[in-house]
């Protein structure tokens, strides 16, 4: 079993961005994860990285070790941490160093095969891939994890590298030409969806009444037949569009 999640690892890395550039290294992580591997609660071996690298099917265990195990591979300083989540349930993540700076990534969260499941604040249709749990400081953790204090760990203070500022998708102000231009991108790219981040609720509630109450989604959609599928979280201060 060892030689062969050595073959898996080594067939993963080759897909590795090229580059020194550390967040496309966690990004290509955190999205090869989310991809290939299903939260499944019975899954064999599920506590250890057998179950992500062999069968593809773990819980959040199973997922933050493998991730561990990546970015060791991929000289990312990072380290395993433990928490709470929900109403008191145990979860693990990992704490990632990127350009000196620490963030928190949660690739279990991060996969809608979880997060289907679990009541997360998302109603109807999901992005295959969730975000809002790569590169994230205390401050968004805190809305839904809450991290043990047993053994400290470095403060996560900075927005840097975090996925929705890195991809030009957070908002410090319902700017509608940024708006313009993040579809724009995203058909360009042949992405499926667009998500939105918010700074605050005040930018999250404008953005809302502008873009779904008075349907300026649509001066964006390449789509004529007057549909929009899309989801909102208040919590999270994100809407999601599909394209």
């Amino acid at each position: 079993r060892r030689r062969r999640i050595e073959e898996k690892v080594s067939e993963i890395m080759r897909g590795m961005p090229s580059g020194s550039d550390e967040y496309e290294k966690v990004k290509y992580i955190y999205e090869y994860l989310v991809m290939h591997t299903e939260y499944v609660r019975g899954a064999e071996d599920n506590q250890n990285i057998c179950s992500v690298f062999l069968s593809g099917e773990s819980v959040c265990q199973g997922y933050a070790k493998a991730a561990q195990y990546l970015f060791r591979e991929s000289g990312i300083a990072s380290v395993f941490v433990s928490g709470k989540v929900g109403d008191g349930e145990d979860h693990v993540w990992n704490l990632v160093r990127i350009n000196g700076a620490y963030y928190h990534v949660d690739t279990t969260w991060g996969d809608a095969s979880y997060v289907s499941g679990a009541d997360s604040g998302f109603d109807g249709k999901l992005p295959q891939i969730n975000y809002e749990y790569l590169c994230v400081p205390d401050s968004q953790l805190a809305r839904t994890h809450t991290l043990d204090t047993i053994v400290p760990v470095p403060a996560c203070n900075s927005m840097e590298a975090n996925y929705y500022v890195r991809e030009g998708a957070y908002f410090e102000t319902a700017d509608m030409e940024k708006v313009a231009g993040l579809f724009a991108g995203a058909y360009e790219d042949g992405t499926d969806y667009v998500t939105l981040k918010c700074a605050d609720r005040a930018v999250y509630e404008e953005m809302e009444q502008r873009l779904v109450e008075q349907q300026q989604v649509f001066r964006y959609l390449q789509s004529q037949d007057g549909t929009v599928a899309y989801t909102t979280n208040a919590e999270q201060l994100h809407l999601s569009f599909w394209l």
